[in-house]
């Protein structure tokens, strides 16, 4: 049995990660890793050499959900020529990395507001930067440029809610809030293949202003968090905007623009 589970981890991960990477990989499903231990696994990528993980459960957990269950992997099918990538809640850069692996042209923008969430990021994203081919922001998407404060983190790494900082308020750790416009704007793309969307409930504020950036995007993968499909009119409102769910699964929903091919 666990031969069987050895060779079956090595199947999985071989086109990802080297071989000791694997061992290690191996190790930390067997004991865990420590809360204060940062790991690192060597990708084959030339774009993606070093992808570091936290100690806990939440980055090893979102580094399986990526590269072991490949939940973005179905965008594949129906974005051919994957260019231009925006990955709102980027979090450490796994999404970007898995996009970076998988497209070799792509060029990567990556929004993520925590600011530790962020540091991991910059050094997951580094070689892929330092080509010239991810631009990274320490910002939260907002419906409208202003400053945000972190009113609740959850119980893990992933999880927060944001609210504005009202007029007369000052908070010396107060990110900024961005609009989808200025982030496009930052990444310097014209049209966007893949918009990716994990902002754990910020999608209703995103939604919640004018959409019309939606028509220079050719691809929405979004997770949704509680009932914001249901908040931000979300089904009703692509199908205005010219997109039709192509796929959708527990953890993510496909919609493409149909004027966009």
């Amino acid at each position: 049995m666990r031969n069987s589970w050895n060779y079956s981890l090595y199947k999985k991960w071989r086109k990802y990660i080297d071989f000791a990477s694997i061992l290690k990989l191996r190790q930390c499903f067997l004991h865990g890793i420590n809360d204060e231990e940062h790991v690192t696994f060597k990708f084959k990528s030339d774009m993606i050499r070093d992808i570091v993980i936290r100690g806990g459960d939440t980055d090893i957990a979102t580094l399986c959900e990526i590269f072991d269950g490949e939940v973005y992997a179905g965008i594949f099918k129906y974005v051919k020529n994957c260019s231009y990538v925006i990955d709102l809640g980027a979090n450490i850069g796994l999404a970007s990395a898995f996009f970076a692996i998988n497209c070799p042209n792509a060029n990567i923008c990556a929004v993520e507001p925590d600011t530790e969430n962020f540091l991991i990021l910059e050094k997951n994203l580094k070689l892929l930067a330092a080509n010239g081919r991810a631009k990274n922001i320490n910002a939260a998407v907002w419906g409208r440029k202003t400053n945000l404060i972190l009113k609740n983190k959850g119980g893990h790494a992933n999880s927060f809610e944001f609210g504005e900082v009202l007029p007369g308020e000052s908070y010396v750790d107060a990110i900024d809030g961005l609009t989808i416009e200025d982030i496009i704007g930052f990444s310097g793309f014209e049209t966007v293949d893949v918009l990716k969307i994990d902002i754990e409930g910020a999608e209703i504020e995103l939604f919640s202003r004018d959409t019309s950036w939606l028509k220079n995007i050719r691809c929405v993968a979004i997770e949704f968090h509680g009932d914001s499909r249901k908040i931000s009119d979300f089904d009703n409102l692509i199908v205005a905007a010219g997109f039709e769910i192509a796929e959708e699964n527990d953890h993510t929903t496909i919609v493409l623009n149909k004027y966009m091919g």
